[in-house]
């Protein structure tokens, strides 16, 4: 499994509407610059960064295959 698959699985926010995924960073921009290259570099698809936010498109996340999905399954436990 690769670092991506792990941070995603456990910092990100699945948006089921669309298929994309955001993760919510109250980092400094370029923190999340670099997070988003990271993100980039093992997918296919549009990665962008926003004001507190890294977005990954349905088209990326599906480029990434299977993620784990650790933080959907604890929310849901919860």
């Amino acid at each position: 499994m690769s670092l991506v698959h792990c941070y995603l699985a456990n910092r990100a926010y699945p948006d089921p509407a669309s298929a994309s995924i955001q993760s919510i960073e109250e980092r400094p921009r370029s923190y999340r610059e670099e997070l988003a290259a990271l993100i980039r570099s093992v997918t296919d698809g549009p990665v962008t960064v926003g004001e507190e936010s890294v977005a990954i498109s349905a088209e990326a996340s599906r480029s990434l295959g299977h993620l784990p999905e650790h933080r959907i399954a604890a929310e849901e436990s919860e």
